[in-house]
């Protein structure tokens, strides 16, 4: 498993390599969000990348895996796309889920590593340091079933989240 460390001075960001249907690549500046659920890349990097059908919604929607994302004063339909290929220092994942949105040029970043990102890893943001970490997790295969203690304290903890607190073990 690959172990990627990242320094940084006030917000962690890094530089990541996406991939396109088309073969084309684009190295663009990324940060991570994990309230954001899928990879978001600009509409611009998309058409370029060989993503055009994910763009145009009215065009041929019934065909498109459509869903709503949320931005600071609207909600959108945005289509999710699999990313031919994403890669983050010596990491290369492919199929991660993406949509095309641009972001604001204030925000100084061109991607936004979600949870289809963030789910593949252990990641830690060590502030005192000034250390982003993302550790490879062991992807299970297809027909591996989640184990069972993993499970089982993912039910605790939702039980928790949905509860507001936590009760004693």
């Amino acid at each position: 498993m690959t172990k990627l460390i990242v320094p940084f001075e006030t917000v962690p960001r890094l530089f990541v390599q996406v991939f396109g249907e088309s073969g084309k690549m684009r190295e663009l500046m990324a940060v991570i969000d994990p309230a954001s659920v899928d990879v978001v890349i600009p509409r611009v990097d998309a058409l370029h990348l060989g993503y055009p059908a994910y763009l145009d919604l009215a065009a041929d929607k019934q065909s498109l895996n459509v869903t709503l994302g949320l931005t600071l004063s609207s909600l959108i339909e945005v289509a999710e796309f699999p990313l031919a290929e994403l890669r983050v220092g010596e990491i290369s994942l492919k199929g991660v889920s993406a949509v095309a949105y641009d972001t604001p040029l204030q925000a100084g970043v061109d991607v936004i590593l979600g949870c289809s990102f963030l789910e593949r890893f252990r990641t830690t943001i060590d502030y005192e340091r000034k250390l982003l970490t993302l550790e490879e997790l062991p992807q299970p295969k297809e027909h591996d079933a989640v184990p069972e203690p993993a499970a089982q304290e993912r039910a605790q903890l939702s039980s928790e989240a949905s509860d507001g607190f936590s009760s004693p073990a």
